[in-house]
């Protein structure tokens, strides 16, 4: 199943993500890694989609492998955490490799 990103929406390369629950946002970065339910490392993060008429996060875009061009899209509703080292996601490698792929174009 290909996505692509609504004309509303855009992409931006960092930003501040409220998870449900925490007391204030924390900044998620271009490059950090991204952790499945498991602990083990499912991508890293290639940006955020952002919702172009509420300024909120929808979606991660998390790259599988950049040189076949495998970007997926997670919901932000599936981040359990994020520090300074990782995106941390409730979903296990099974329900990564069934994500929706991203195609901006």
């Amino acid at each position: 199943m290909t996505v692509n990103t609504m004309p509303a929406a855009r992409l931006m390369v960092s930003g501040p993500l409220q998870l449900d629950g925490a007391p204030e946002a924390r900044e998620a970065r271009r490059g950090m890694v991204v952790l499945d339910a498991a602990g083990d490392a499912a991508g890293t993060l290639a940006g955020i989609l952002i919702d172009g008429a509420t300024g909120r996060p929808t979606h991660l875009v998390l790259c599988r492998d950049t040189a076949a061009g495998d970007y997926r899209l997670v919901a932000v509703g599936q981040v359990t955490g994020l520090d300074a080292a990782a995106v941390r996601l409730r979903l296990t490698a099974g329900e990564v490799a069934d994500l929706p792929h991203h195609n901006p174009g």
